[in-house]
């Protein structure tokens, strides 16, 4: 089995939930999709402003989203994932998870992008979707009672 340098996964920012969590589940993502132990990826919870203004700067979309990844492809750095945490927390609320919950589900939809896959069709929607579901599995049509 391969490993993974506890240091691959670099986090920026308030973090909104323990971060052990999101180092297992990075762990197993790492693992399953062969990554390079030593290539790094960098979290970063910012607030709506930011992810806003790099929304509006990078993909012409001037509106604040819950979750941006830009992808290096560099030997040693993979990319970067944004998370918003006012959004993640909202989102936590609408669907009944843990902040726990939608910060693990919002990092492996951003590593997911990091790894290539995109959501602009049904098709590529449905592949990037199965992809989550093999690291990170939860329902948001149907939260929690």
């Amino acid at each position: 089995m391969t490993s993974v340098a506890s240091d691959s996964l670099v986090i920026y920012g308030d973090l909104p939930c323990y971060e052990e969590p999101l180092r297992t589940l990075f762990a197993r993502i790492a693992i399953g999709e062969e990554l390079d132990p030593d290539q790094e990826i960098s979290l970063i919870f910012c607030n709506e402003e930011m992810i806003c203004q790099l929304n509006r700067e990078y993909r012409e979309k001037d509106y604040v989203t819950d979750v941006l990844s830009f992808p290096f492809n560099d030997d040693d750095f993979l990319g970067e994932i944004y998370i918003c945490s006012e959004r993640m927390r909202e989102q936590a609320n609408e669907y009944n998870f843990t902040y726990e919950e939608e910060t693990c589900r919002l990092m492996t939809h951003g590593i997911v992008h990091l790894l290539g896959y995109d959501h602009l069709t049904d098709d590529e929607r449905e592949e990037m979707e199965n992809v989550e579901k093999l690291y990170f599995a939860v329902d948001i049509d149907s939260p929690k009672g």
